[in-house]
């Protein structure tokens, strides 16, 4: 799984520590790394970090910036106003499934439900996101029939998705880190079939509940030669 992409344009050095503190930030929580740690993870001098960011939480705050700046992009690609409902919740759980498979470390860590309160500027910045994605999400949840100006049933259906998916990944991700998938016994391949019959199944348990996802369990499974894999 990849982390943090090449921002081109970005000085080397101040790639290199961006690209450290989320793999740091990923794998050990923020509160748990310290800045010396970082510099010397992405060979840099200590000073450039006050330098480029101006400091472990400025490296948050960017952080939060790419990956909600790559999540936005992602979710206004997944349809318009005249994108049916269902092909829209479809198109927006593929997109949010491979938004992670293609930035798992930088979405933990953006998204992470439990981020330093105390310093502003970080606070700003998911603010900022917040406001411009809730913006975008509007026209869908009126799409789904949802009571735009209730933030409760806003809150609770539309972050369901982003909000599985990153339980889902950070699971997988753990898994794979701590190495006890190896006494696990045979586990599904972590492939592109599985996650397509994973966005399979999201997307009918949003847009119909568990008894619809049961439905097409059903009907899976008496399709000949369609099984999970494993590895």
């Amino acid at each position: 799984m990849k982390g943090a992409e090449m921002k081109t344009g970005h000085p080397a050095a101040k790639q290199r520590l961006f690209d450290a503190a989320v793999s740091l930030f990923a794998s050990r929580g923020y509160a748990a790394v310290g800045v010396r740690e970082i510099a010397a993870a992405a060979n840099a001098n200590l000073s450039t970090i006050s330098y480029y960011y101006g400091g472990k939480a400025g490296l948050l705050s960017a952080i939060i910036d790419e990956a909600y700046a790559r999540y936005r992009k992602m979710l206004a690609e997944t349809g318009d106003e005249s994108t049916p409902a269902e092909t829209h919740v479809s198109n927006m759980v593929r997109g949010i499934v491979r938004f992670f498979r293609e930035n798992v470390e930088l979405g933990l860590v953006a998204f992470d439900s439990f981020p330093p309160v105390d310093n502003p500027e970080t606070m700003a910045v998911r603010l900022k996101w917040s406001q411009e994605i809730g913006g975008l999400l509007t026209g869908f949840g009126r799409k789904l029939g949802l009571d735009v100006g209730d933030p409760i049933q806003m809150g609770v259906v539309l972050k369901s998705l982003p909000v599985t998916v990153k339980t889902f990944f950070e699971g997988i991700y753990s898994l794979e880190r701590s190495g006890a998938k190896d006494q696990m016994g045979p586990l599904p391949r972590f492939d592109d079939e599985f996650f397509e019959h994973y966005a399979e199944h999201l997307t009918t348990l949003f847009m119909h509940g568990v008894t619809g996802m049961t439905k097409v369990s059903r009907r899976q499974k008496s399709r000949p030669g369609r099984r999970n894999r494993l590895r």
